[in-house]
């Protein structure tokens, strides 16, 4: 199928949805193989993963503002989940999370915003701490020997949405092969959490109002946008109001198919965020969680 190249994906897949179903299927599947090939030395060279964590407690940490609310060390101990910017948070060395995870593509570019980014991110590295990426952007991050070291990282491959898969596609998901994408970073993690194993998934953080704050108050750290470069930040608030909930509709989605994937494998997500618009999983005050952990 060497004939069948990026390009050819491309032209295929402009205006896709007008192309017959078992036509985008085609696609998928080659493409799929594909990204296989192309990435699997990064696969390879990952430890473990699946079901490493039977029967444990997580917590996946966002990074909105809510979190300036809660005593996030009572996670400690734990698997933990946090990702891009949450090195910012002043207890994140008490933390000691997990994994941590850097999704945004545009973290990994040669701009100002990105570059300090990564120092900062590294300053504060934490031992015993994994870094996760994609594996598309592995191979950079391997190719900075200071920034994001071979034996603390660990690259997965996004492909495919959620609804795209078939039962028995969802029921063979594993590190060893490509694995949906979301648009937001905390859904990998959610997804990532279920694979390893663990029986209750905690969410904080995950505020979910963009469209209520303002952009410099979207976060739990104090920063202007101005300091980021358009060629990073994205602004979703600056395309039409349609463009707009279209993406928050598809993350509300996402939430639900990836609650349908946790209860088939007897998995719970409790919703622990201090306030904020979540309203997919039930929802729980994060102390009594801890506290019933012992």
């Amino acid at each position: 199928m060497s004939w069948f190249n990026p390009l050819a994906h491309r032209l295929l897949m402009f205006g896709a949805y007008r192309f017959p179903l078992w036509l985008r299927q085609f696609d998928r599947a080659v493409n799929t193989r594909r990204m296989l090939q192309q990435y699997r030395a990064v696969l390879d060279a990952n430890p473990p993963l699946d079901g490493i964590h039977a029967g444990k407690k997580a917590f996946v940490i966002g990074n909105g503002p809510s979190i300036g609310k809660q005593d996030l060390t009572l996670a400690r101990g734990h698997v933990v989940f946090v990702m891009n910017e949450f090195h910012k948070h002043q207890d994140y060395a008490r933390i000691r999370p997990t994994y941590h995870y850097v999704f945004d593509d545009g973290l990994f570019e040669e701009i100002p915003y990105a570059v300090l980014f990564r120092s900062q991110l590294m300053a504060s590295q934490i031992d015993g701490t994994m870094f996760v990426v994609p594996a598309t952007l592995h191979p950079i991050a391997r190719h900075r020997s200071s920034q994001f070291p071979a034996g603390t990282t660990a690259g997965v491959l996004n492909y495919n949405r959620m609804r795209e898969l078939t039962p028995d596609q969802l029921a063979q998901l594993n590190f060893g092969l490509t694995l949906p994408w979301f648009f937001n970073v905390a859904q990998h993690c959610i997804l990532h959490g279920i694979l390893m194993g663990c029986r209750e998934i905690v969410l904080l953080g995950l505020d979910h109002n963009y469209h209520l704050l303002n952009s410099e108050d979207q976060y739990f750290f104090a920063e202007s946008h101005i300091d980021r470069t358009p060629a990073y930040d994205y602004d979703l608030l600056g395309k039409t109001n349609g463009s707009y909930y279209w993406w928050l509709t598809q993350i509300w989605e996402d939430h639900i198919l990836l609650k349908q994937f946790a209860a088939s494998r007897g998995v719970s997500i409790i919703n622990a965020t201090h306030g904020g618009l979540l309203d997919v999983y039930p929802r729980k005050r994060f102390e009594s969680l801890v506290e019933k952990s012992g």
